[in-house]
Order: structure tokens, then sequence, then C-alpha cells
């Protein structure tokens, strides 16, 4: 007997002797002959973009030049941050150079990236020389 027959015949035990009549999910009694032909199947849960290896960088961004920092990926980029760890504004752009109207991260600030995570290649501008931490990870998602 399995446990999952275990714990189906204690609930059939329980709720017999509580009065109650138990029934399956199709609504049929547990011994019918329509209970005992279906079988209980189990389905495991693997979501891919939830696993894979971290990839730290520290690009180093000359004053006042667009860097291209992390080009589009060959498989999927399911997570992407970047921190700027400078005390000036570091400018980010996705699939075009990064430039003074780019997007912002303030000094201490971050983009972090982990629900949607663009393909682009990701260019980055600082105007005046400077180190970051990026972080990202890519995973053969398949398809």
């Amino acid at each position: 007997m399995s446990i999952i027959d275990d714990v189906m015949e204690s609930y059939r035990a329980q709720a017999m002797g509580a009065g109650m009549i138990a029934i399956d999910r199709a609504g049929n009694q547990p011994g019918s002959a329509a209970a005992t032909s279906q079988q209980i199947t189990s389905t495991a849960v693997f979501e891919p973009a939830k696993y894979g290896d971290i990839i730290q960088q520290n690009p180093v961004l000359p004053a006042g030049v667009d860097v291209l920092v992390l080009p589009r990926p060959t498989i999927t980029r399911t997570f992407l941050f970047i921190q700027n760890t400078t005390a000036g504004i570091i400018y980010f752009a996705f699939g075009q150079q990064a430039n003074l109207q780019s997007g912002q991260i303030q000094a201490g600030g971050n983009l972090f990236m982990d629900a949607f995570v663009p393909q682009n290649d990701v260019h980055l501008y600082a105007p005046v020389l400077s180190s970051i931490p990026l972080l990202y990870s890519n995973v053969n998602l398949g398809g």
C-alpha cells in the first residue's frame, strides 16, 4: 500500500466515523468501480528560469564613453543586477548606446531585474572613470 493509499484510507475512515460519505473529485464513492479505475498522477514542477549560475563582472567605464558591458545572450537572460557604487550617476541603455539622456542609476542605487529581463545588449555610460559590479544569469530554457 502506498502513502497515498494510507492517507486516503485514513480519510475514508474519519469520514465514515463522522457519518459522512467520502467521494473523490469526480464524484465517485471510494471502492466503486469508477473510483478504483482512476489513477492518481503527479507532475513535478520545475521552473528552469529560477536556476542558474550568477556571473559577476566589474566593467571599467571610462569617463564620457559608452561601453557595451553585456552583449545580447545566445540563451535566455533571466537575471540582471547593476549596482552603482560610485558617487555619481551611471546611465544605462538596452540595445543602443547609453548617454546623458539614457536611464539613470543614482549614486548608491541599483538596477535589479528578475521578473522581466531585457535580452538586448546592455550599454553603460559614466561621466567619470568608474568600475561597478554587474551580475547576470543566462539559462537555456529550450525552444
